[in-house]
């Protein structure tokens, strides 16, 4: 069985910087388990659990672009409808410049 030999130094560095761009974006209640689970292993240097949740990640159903993320926890399939329940993402909004008045970003619903 062949296996890839990733430099320690390299490896996860893309994900771990899209996952800590996302808590600085949406705050760390918007990354996932699995995702805590990777930050998690990588903070350890458990190489082999990391990559087995890197896979993992690869198959998150998740949705996003610059403005917002969606994160899809199960789909309803109705007569003349199809639901998909989750949580929306946005970033925070702020009323003023001193960051008094904050409209938090997080929606959950269908």
């Amino acid at each position: 069985m062949n296996k890839t030999i990733i430099p320690e130094q390299f490896f996860g560095l893309e994900k771990t910087n899209e996952i800590l761009e996302k808590i600085f974006k949406y705050g760390i209640l918007s990354i996932t388990k699995n995702e805590k689970l990777f930050l998690d292993a990588i903070s350890t240097s458990d190489n082999e659990s990391a990559m087995s949740i890197l896979d993992r990640l690869d198959n998150d159903p998740i949705l996003e672009d610059r403005y917002f993320k969606f994160e899809l926890d199960e789909i309803i399939y109705d007569d003349d409808c199809i639901e998909y329940v989750g949580i929306l993402y946005v970033p925070d909004l702020y009323l003023n410049d001193d960051n008094d008045d904050r409209i938090e970003g997080n929606l959950s619903g269908k």
